[in-house]
């Protein structure tokens, strides 16, 4: 986790940090979810990738009409 991602988790009250389990906890009804982790960035670049894939699918065959 980065130090600027880290750092928005400790400054909200709704997240704790386990030791225990060495990860954020929720001790709310509502917790802020902060973006940048390695999952969130991988789901992006997933998604990204896939969107690219069709769009280049649909666009050559486009031209080949």
């Amino acid at each position: 986790m980065s130090k600027a991602l880290r750092r928005e988790y400790d400054d909200d009250e709704c997240w704790e940090y386990s030791f225990l389990k060495d990860e954020y906890e929720c001790e709310c009804d509502d917790c802020n979810i902060y973006t940048g982790s390695a999952n969130a960035v991988a789901s992006a670049s997933f998604a990204l990738t896939v969107a690219a894939a069709i769009v280049s699918s649909y666009m050559t065959r486009v031209q080949l009409l």
